[in-house]
């Protein structure tokens, strides 16, 4: 009788155990800084870049996924030699479809402007840290680059702005963040959104970014043409950067890659969409293998001068990209970019 006593009386302190465990694991959640996200992630919205160069094909390949797309980011606004917007003929183009196109949503129509100077020569110096400086040192210069920007939006009747400026240098992040949260005002008082990308390199832990914005983090280019061949992205790399965005305020979005790059046997990278790839594969016989820790697909083949090596992503990259994301908690997914994307992709991710 005593031990059954005995036995009863361990059963009700395992369970008052549990109960109070649970409180208190339930307490710490409720009081852990920044947002708790559940392991059953909200609908999948996807938004997707038009850019200027590949605007026919990127928008055939938006056409095909109908309304599948939340929002369409029109790639991009660059600078002249003055620092002034520039705006080529091929965006003119480019926009001029997309509001004919998408005329009853021209609110999901946005203009991307890039920190990409053209010179008087036709050259250009992409993602110039230096022009960034420039256009935010002060706080008449920020006014003066806001009011230029604004005034676009309205004169294209566009939804909204994205700034895409890169390669900022350490003592340019301060009077950026002064910017970004001054032109948020400023397009929010015109009924305009404002995005703002991140590259993986962005000193968030060093800095407050301002509430209001949407953010993105760039979340490829693991392999490139600064490295040798491999995926744009891995299961590790996204999941890291999905963690990192998503404690960042307001409603955060990865962005993931389409494409892929080739190797040649001098070492020179090119840039490859999905159609590309695939032509070069089944043109040299090869059967792509599908890597374990990206879901991409490689292959290589030889040529007269050595030998080539590609990896890209396919629609069941694509899904699997989309599975890590969403299992960290972020469920806004920007697609770099539309062009190029073979008929089964494109199937895919319309009914994902």
């Amino acid at each position: 009788m005593k031990r059954r006593r005995y036995r009863q009386w361990l059963a009700a302190v395992a369970v008052l155990g549990l109960l109070v465990g649970g409180w208190l694991l339930t307490r710490d959640m409720d009081e852990a800084d920044g947002p708790v996200y559940e392991s059953s992630p909200q609908p999948l919205e996807l938004t997707a870049w038009l850019p200027e160069w590949q605007w026919e094909t990127a928008l055939a390949d938006a056409d095909q996924l109908g309304g599948r797309l939340a929002q369409l980011y029109a790639f991009g606004i660059y600078f002249d030699s003055e620092d002034q917007l520039l705006i080529s003929d091929s965006f003119t183009m480019a926009w001029e479809a997309l509001a004919t196109t998408y005329e009853s949503r021209r609110d999901d129509l946005k203009l991307t402007f890039v920190n990409d100077r053209i010179l008087a020569d036709g050259t250009s110096v992409q993602k110039e840290s230096a022009l960034v400086d420039r256009l935010v040192a002060t706080s008449e210069s920020r006014q003066r680059h806001i009011a230029e920007i604004v005034e676009l939006v309205d004169r294209l009747d566009a939804g909204g702005a994205e700034i895409d400026y890169e390669r900022i240098a350490p003592e340019t992040w301060e009077p950026l963040l002064l910017f970004i949260g001054d032109l948020h005002t400023a397009l929010q008082e015109k009924g305009k959104s404002l995005r703002v990308v991140l590259e993986p390199r962005a000193p968030l832990d060093d800095h407050r970014l301002p509430e209001g914005p949407q953010y993105v983090m760039m979340a490829y280019n693991l392999h490139g043409s600064h490295n040798g061949p491999g995926p744009k992205a891995d299961e590790a790399m996204i999941r890291r950067l999905a963690s990192v965005i998503k404690g960042v305020a307001g409603e955060p979005v990865l962005a993931l890659a389409t494409g892929g790059f080739q190797w040649k046997p001098d070492g020179a990278v090119t840039a490859l969409n999905e159609q590309e790839a695939h032509a070069l594969a089944e043109a040299h016989g090869q059967e792509p293998q599908r890597d374990v820790a990206s879901a991409a697909l490689s292959f290589t083949y030889t040529s007269a001068d050595g030998t080539y090596t590609v990896w890209y992503a396919d629609g069941e990259t694509f899904l699997r990209w989309i599975e890590w994301t969403r299992a960290e908690g972020i469920d806004r997914i920007a697609l770099w970019r539309m062009g190029g994307l073979r008929p089964d992709t494109l199937h895919q991710l319309q009914h994902h």
